[in-house]
């Protein structure tokens, strides 16, 4: 990544998300956010966290995170999110963020995004006692929430850093959604669409996963490939770090104005890449809402007629 990228995106990860205006309503404090996301579950009952069992925590002297389902709705960085499943998991105290991503993985999880830590913080402002891992990382590390200030509560910490205080919650696969979009089904069936790819680039073997997804013809990057080609590059790409980790914290999504429109997703990309996290703009093309991957890459290496539909990608935080 060039210099001036690197500090554009990481400025763009500490900095209050800037995206476009939304046709709903914005939350501006928790209550009003649990009006507006949850107008029709009452947040004691959605959100509240249960009493804990005693041996939820296994034993750590940290405080225990009881499982709890958090309804869709937008978080304090203007982002949306589908219904998630959040937990502590044992086991998952003085852990570095790759151990915490492995922990909350060998459970059938993922360590929550921040945009779900806030999500859930907001509607459980105990949940901010507890400091955790958060999956949103840029070089040369990942954001911790929680803590001192409770939900206020952000740090930077490097990847390798380990604290007996610092727990790693885990959540449900999601990815945070902004679009100018009203209708939720449209934001969900695009959350569904960016986790299948993000699903297929760990399978790309000629019968993967990622050969259903992809285009006869497919740009990769703005060069072209056919499928076949395709999946060869991207495997190549791979077996360099085997070990290589990559997720999408946050996509920008839209239907372009092509006279067959295709679903554009302008992603923030979290990756752990040789033993070091970097965060980058990725967008994904799809020929449309359930069509395959025509273009997979930097929004700038698109084709004349599609970068006017070029949106920022970035990470977002409160």
């Amino acid at each position: 990544m060039r210099l001036h990228e690197l500090s554009l995106f990481t400025l763009l990860l500490t900095l209050p998300a800037c995206s476009k205006k939304e046709p709903e309503q914005r939350p501006t404090s928790p209550s009003a956010a649990a009006a507006v996301v949850s107008a029709d579950v009452p947040v004691a009952a959605s959100a509240a966290a249960p009493e804990a069992d005693a041996g939820t925590d296994g034993g750590s002297a940290l405080a225990a995170i009881a499982p709890r389902k958090i309804p869709a709705g937008y978080a304090p960085n203007a982002t949306w999110t589908v219904e998630f499943g959040l937990e502590r998991v044992a086991g998952d105290e003085n852990l570095d963020w790759p151990g915490a991503v492995a922990h909350c993985q060998s459970k059938g999880k993922q360590l929550c995004l921040e945009t779900q830590w806030q999500r859930a913080c907001e509607l459980d402002p105990e949940i901010g006692k507890l400091e955790s891992w958060t999956l949103t990382a840029d070089y040369p590390g990942a954001a911790v929430r929680g803590g001192a200030d409770g939900c206020k509560t952000r740090v930077f910490r490097k990847a390798s850093d380990k604290s007996e205080t610092r727990a790693g919650l885990c959540c449900d696969r999601v990815v945070a959604i902004s679009s100018e979009e009203k209708s939720e089904e449209f934001r969900t069936a695009a959350t569904k669409r960016v986790l299948e790819v993000e699903a297929g680039l760990t399978d790309l073997t000629p019968s993967g996963s990622a050969s259903k997804l992809l285009f006869d013809q497919v740009s990769l990057e703005g060069d072209e490939f056919t499928r076949e080609l395709a999946l060869l590059k991207l495997s190549d790409e791979r077996k360099a770090d085997p070990t290589r980790m990559q997720f999408y914290d946050h996509c920008t999504v839209k239907m372009s104005e092509d006279p067959t429109p295709m679903l554009l997703a302008d992603c923030g990309v979290v990756q752990l890449n040789t033993g070091k996290t970097r965060g980058f703009p990725q967008r994904i093309a799809f020929e449309s809402l359930t069509g395959p991957v025509v273009y997979l890459g930097d929004p700038k290496a698109m084709k004349p007629k599609e970068r006017k539909e070029r949106v920022r990608a970035f990470l977002p935080s409160e």
